[in-house]
Formats: C-alpha cells, sequence, structure tokens
C-alpha cells in the first residue's frame, strides 16, 4: 500500500469519526437537551400549579368564612317570608286584624299562589311565591291606620298593593277594598303547619262550615 492510499484511508476514516460525532450530537445531546427543557416546561407548570393550590389552601378559611356569612344572611332573609300562604293562614291574619283594628272584614278572596322564583347554583334550594289577599272592609280611620300598620309590621313579607275607601254617611266609618300581596318561601327544612282558628275547622273542603 503506497503513501497516497495511506491517506485516503486516513481522510475516510476521519470523516467516518466526524460523521459519527455529529449524528452522535445530534441524535443523542440534543435529544437530551430536548428532554431536558420539556422536564424543565413540566417542572415549572407544577410548581405554578402548586403555588396555585397552595394560595387557594390559604385562603380557605376565607372561603369557609364567606360561605358561613351567605348561608347566615340566606337564613336571616328567609325568616322573614312565610312557608306557605293558605286560606285557612290567611283567616288567621284577617282574624287578628280585626281584633287589632275593632274593624269588619265582611269579604276575604284568596289567590292561587305563584312562583316567582327558584333559587339554583346552591347546596341551599328555595321557591318563592306570591299570591293576593283581597278584603272588603269597613272599620274607623284609626282602625285603617292601624290595620295598614298591622300589615307593615306583620312578622310575615305581605305588602298593600292598593285599596280604596269611601266614608259611610250613616256610620261614619270607612268603608271599602284592600289587596294585599303575601309572598312565601319553601324549600327543604320548611314544612308547613297547619293554623289553628278557634271555632273553624281546618283541613277541610269547606272552613265555613256552611252547607
Amino acid at each position: 500500500m503506497n503513501q497516497k492510499t495511506q491517506k485516503n484511508i486516513e481522510y475516510v476514516l476521519l470523516l467516518v469519526i466526524v460523521a459519527i460525532t455529529v449524528c452522535a450530537y445530534r441524535f443523542g445531546y440534543m435529544s437530551y437537551v430536548e428532554k431536558a427543557e420539556k422536564i424543565d416546561r413540566e417542572s415549572k407548570a407544577i410548581e405554578a400549579r402548586v403555588s396555585e393550590l397552595r394560595e387557594k389552601e390559604a385562603l380557605k378559611p376565607v372561603y369557609e368564612e364567606t360561605i358561613k356569612e351567605s348561608d347566615q344572611q340566606f337564613e336571616e332573609i328567609i325568616k322573614k317570608y312565610g312557608v306557605g300562604n293558605t286560606p285557612e293562614k290567611s283567616l288567621v291574619f284577617v282574624t287578628e286584624m280585626e281584633k287589632k283594628t275593632k274593624g269588619n272584614v265582611n269579604t276575604v278572596s284568596f289567590s292561587d299562589n305563584v312562583p316567582v322564583f327558584v333559587s339554583s347554583g346552591s347546596e341551599k334550594t328555595a321557591t318563592a311565591y306570591s299570591g293576593s289577599l283581597v278584603l272588603n272592609y269597613e272599620m274607623t280611620y284609626k282602625g285603617l291606620k292601624e290595620a295598614m300598620d298591622y300589615i307593615n309590621s306583620y312578622p310575615e313579607r305581605m305588602n298593600i298593593d292598593s285599596f280604596t275607601t269611601t266614608v259611610n254617611q250613616e256610620t261614619g266609618k270607612l268603608t271599602g277594598t284592600m289587596t294585599i300581596n303575601l309572598y312565601s318561601i319553601a324549600g327543604e327544612g320548611r314544612d308547613y303547619v297547619e293554623p289553628e282558628i278557634a271555632g273553624i275547622k281546618t283541613g277541610v273542603d269547606n272552613i265555613f262550615g256552611s252547607d
């Protein structure tokens, strides 16, 4: 083998070594770098998530206190509303109003309760209802004022929607019609209790006892 052939072989071997080195760098080291970068990105994402969870954990007492306060506010609100409005319950209301005002309610009309709002997205659910009560009354001016005070201060939510009044020239009393809006909330843990009316049987088809 002459010297020229020997040098050619050396050049080829050198090229092979360089090629192997380049391939090793490209497919070995670069692959390692890419994997390292991927792991680094994943580690940072995990660290960010852990940091977020730690922040939420630190605020957990605040969230729990806020939920507790919301529940208390919810309970305070629904306490102002009756569980349900029925003719029997309305008769109790009217009878008590007559006693306080020393007036007379000659006729009473009841409307059906209509759902106006249903809560959602909470562990506690409730449905709000609205109905109306129409009274034909006769009472003194003082008695009418006392009736309005009685309605406005009643422990269960209601309000006067409208009323008319005229003076009875023979008796000097005021007569007219009053429409009262009644509101109630039904939900978990709120059971309607039938009222007791002295001299009137409740839970029957005809509460007035007429034929």
